[in-house]
């Protein structure tokens, strides 16, 4: 069943495409390109070369012209085979190339990266052999590559009507696929990394509906490693700007500002939100509640609710400072002043819960800006193969070291541990592989000996596990009782408590010691 393409008019909307304004008259959305269009199909038939449409009482004002040129942008085709490069390299379905598919795939990505314009022009003509069905087609390369590139069930394309400055139309076709972003693709790409399915649905069908996310979690459930592998997956290897959050942002910061240039004259400097806009990346916010919000995001709030917005600044040739939602492309531009923000650009935050009540309160105008998605701590850790994992020859490892961490870690998990101590604190899988590599490095420096040291455990609970139970007050006692009965609890651990102790003692309050 081939999907008719829908006319959507636009009235006075424009795109930049090279640094080239165009006005957008009209646009043939969503053609699905169809099994028996493609080379690599799915179906049987060698495949047929002309391109269907639609019907004809719906598409004769769209194709008024075939003698006006049509053209792919290089860059667009790039983007979309990095979109279904999972595809090419683990097929879902049964093509006609499948065992191809892998070669398939660089030898595409080095042909379209191999031409030398930007602009990829070619003509097509109307062939009308089953009215009112209108099809399409052309002896160019460039739409012969589509028919290769092109996966049946999964391939889209739109075609742009559009005029330059000097009055002259085109037909900008670009190829694209839907919902990138998909919990089987993720996992594929974090099989390292302990989520639950359900939240790893949430977050993929949350970004694929446009909405920005914060990750809320305690520290070492791996938020931002997690930010920054659905980006990737969204936009490709470096396909986003890392950040951090800092109590003195302010809009200079995120926006940006003015600032004196080398001959000492003032001009705008962009922050980290334009910057990423400009280069087309996402942006992640590490610890974003360590920003006073409402001082350091100002007119990102309009922006964040869909809204173009002018900056009181110029840039360096006095056009004004402007962002617009760009929402009928995927990709971001900056051109002459104005940052044009595409349908696929996202914004992750990450957030610990521990800070929630001594950092910066989030404003409730900041929170329905974006969706909250809780990452958990799991139930279970493997330390052996999680260790395996990060170091492949620490087999020998002392079994003290698992059994002292496996008691440790059920300080999450143990509803008998948290009864008995009444400690509410939870540490990340990723605090308990930092210590396996600190032990790791402290045993090379000790002449590669991995037998139990509880002293080297002793620096590393006290360099990764103690600073998150700052803040606990008298409770630091019950942290004391956990420790000494549960993990240092022999005779070969006295030297490593001994460190722990001290450590703890110096978090308890004064007016609580004995």
């Amino acid at each position: 069943m081939i999907n008719e393409g829908r006319v959507v008019t636009i009235k006075k909307q424009w795109v930049w495409i090279n640094g080239e304004k165009f006005e957008i008259l009209d646009r043939l959305d969503r053609i699905t390109l169809a099994d028996s269009f493609l080379k690599n199909k799915v179906g049987r038939g060698s495949g047929e070369a002309k391109l269907y449409v639609g019907q004809e009482n719906s598409f004769n004002v769209f194709f008024d012209d075939m003698d006006r040129e049509f053209f792919f942008i290089k860059d667009d085709l790039i983007s979309y085979m990095y979109d279904v490069k999972d595809e090419f390299f683990n097929p879902q379905q049964n093509y006609k190339k499948k065992d191809e598919m892998p070669q398939l795939f660089e030898k595409y990505i080095s042909y379209i990266k191999s031409y030398n314009n930007h602009f990829l022009m070619f003509s097509m003509e109307r062939i009308d052999v089953a009215p009112p069905r209108v099809y399409l087609k052309s002896d160019s390369e460039y739409y012969d590559l589509m028919r290769e590139i092109g996966l049946p069930n999964i391939s889209l394309l739109s075609i742009f009507k559009i005029k330059n400055g000097d009055g002259v139309i085109y037909y900008y076709m670009r190829i694209f696929i839907e919902d990138k972003l998909n919990n089987k693709k993720i996992r594929s790409t974090i099989s390292d990394f302990e989520i639950e399915e359900d939240t790893l649905k949430q977050l993929c069908a949350s970004l694929n509906a446009g909405q920005n996310i914060i990750l809320n979690g305690v520290p070492g459930t791996g938020k931002t490693h997690l930010a920054t592998k659905f980006a990737e997956e969204a936009m490709g290897e470096n396909g986003f700007i890392l950040t951090t959050a800092t109590s003195d942002w302010t809009t200079f910061d995120t926006i940006g500002g003015l600032m004196p240039n080398k001959d000492g004259e003032l001009e705008f400097r962009e922050g980290k939100f334009l910057q990423a806009i400009r280069e087309n990346k996402w942006l992640i916010i590490d610890e974003i509640n360590r920003a006073d919000i409402d001082k350091a995001f100002g007119q990102l709030f309009t922006v964040l609710s869909g809204h173009d917005v002018e900056l009181p600044y110029e840039d360096v040739e006095g056009n004004p400072i402007k962002t617009v939602m760009n929402k009928n492309f995927n990709r971001n531009q900056y051109i002459d002043g104005t940052y044009y923000i595409g349908k696929n650009w996202r914004i992750i935050g990450t957030m610990n819960s521990y800070d929630k009540n001594t950092l910066f309160d989030l404003s409730y105008a900041f929170m329905r800006r974006f969706m909250f998605v809780e990452i958990e701590v799991p139930n279970s850790f493997d330390f052996a193969a999680e260790f395996k994992n990060e170091n492949n020859e620490n087999d020998k490892i002392d079994n003290n070291y698992y059994e002292k961490l496996e008691k440790l870690f059920k300080i999450n998990t143990s509803s008998d541990i948290k009864a008995k101590y009444k400690i509410n604190r939870k540490l990340g899988p990723a605090i308990f592989l930092d210590i396996f590599t600190y032990i790791d490095s402290r045993s090379k420096l000790s002449g590669n000996s991995l037998d139990y040291n509880s002293e080297i455990l002793g620096d590393a609970i006290n360099a990764y596990v103690i600073p998150q139970f700052e803040g606990l007050g008298k409770k630091i006692k019950n942290v004391k009782k956990f420790f000494e009965s549960e993990i240092f609890n022999e005779e070969i651990d006295k030297k490593g408590w001994a460190l722990v102790k001290n450590k703890l003692e110096d978090l308890e309050p004064k007016r609580f010691k004995n």
